[in-house]
C-alpha cells in the first residue's frame, strides 16, 4: 500500500507570464517544470512570475531547472521572478546563495511592480 503525498506537486499556469508551483518541487517534477518553463518562455514575456506560495520543498534538480529558465529569459532580455517564498524554501535558496541570483519578492503585487 502506497501513502499518498500530503501535497502533490503541480504546475499551474493561471495566465500567460505567470506560473504557480505547488507541493514538493523536486526531481520527479523537474522534467514537467522544464517543459512548462520552455513553453512559457517561448512566448518571450518581459517577465515570468513564479508563485511559490504553496510550494512545500524544492531540491537541486528543480533549482537547476529554474536557473536554466532564468538564463533563457535573460538571453532575450526577460526576467524570471520568484515570489511568495517561505521556510523551508528560503533556507534552501539562501544556502545555495540563489537568493542573490533570482529576483525574489514577498508577494505578487511587489513582483508585478518589478
Amino acid at each position: 500500500m502506497h501513502e499518498r503525498a500530503a501535497h502533490p506537486a503541480s504546475i499551474i499556469e493561471p495566465e500567460p507570464g505567470h506560473l504557480a508551483l505547488e507541493g514538493a518541487i523536486d526531481r520527479r517534477l523537474a522534467p514537467r517544470l522544464r517543459d512548462q518553463l520552455r513553453r512559457s518562455l517561448s512566448r518571450r514575456p518581459p517577465r515570468l512570475l513564479i508563485n511559490l506560495t504553496r510550494a512545500t520543498a524544492i531540491d537541486s534538480a528543480a533549482l537547476a531547472v529554474l536557473i536554466e529558465a532564468m538564463e533563457r529569459a535573460r538571453s532575450y532580455g526577460g526576467r524570471l521572478i520568484l515570489y511568495g517564498i517561505h521556510e523551508p524554501l528560503q533556507t534552501v535558496l539562501h544556502g545555495a546563495r540563489l537568493d542573490h541570483v533570482f529576483p525574489i519578492f514577498p508577494n505578487r503585487q511587489r513582483a508585478e511592480q518589478a
